[in-house]
């Protein structure tokens, strides 16, 4: 994390430089080297902080927040728009066996060969 005389100007660039870019200020942000992006908002001093304590020097992508907040379709009573993420893993029990799939691919593009 950069010391704390840097993070305002550092934070300031960053929204400059979203600015320029024609960019949101929620967006997600893939850091290389993590599994996953993040959630930035880049009126939050905390979610800039946060991002900027996770770059490496790497590469970075970022994508739209989309929906964006105001189309959030999960609500509370108080009519707070929340979002959410549904994530599974999906597994095979039996073994992929390459050679198998392909040997087999090729008998039924060229049948009797």
């Amino acid at each position: 994390m950069p010391r704390d005389r840097f993070r305002a100007p550092v934070r300031t660039a960053f929204r400059n430089w979203l600015s320029t870019l024609g960019a949101p200020d929620r967006v997600f942000v893939a850091v290389e080297g993590e599994v996953k992006p993040v959630f930035v908002d880049a009126s939050s001093d905390l979610s800039l902080d946060v991002l900027l304590s996770m770059l490496n020097g790497g590469s970075i992508r970022m994508s739209e927040m989309l929906p964006g907040p105001d189309d959030l379709w999960l609500s509370d009573g108080g009519g707070a728009r929340y979002t959410s993420e549904i994530r599974f893993t999906m597994t095979d029990p039996v073994p992929f066996d390459g050679d198998a799939v392909w040997a087999r691919e090729r008998r039924q593009a060229r049948p009797g060969v």
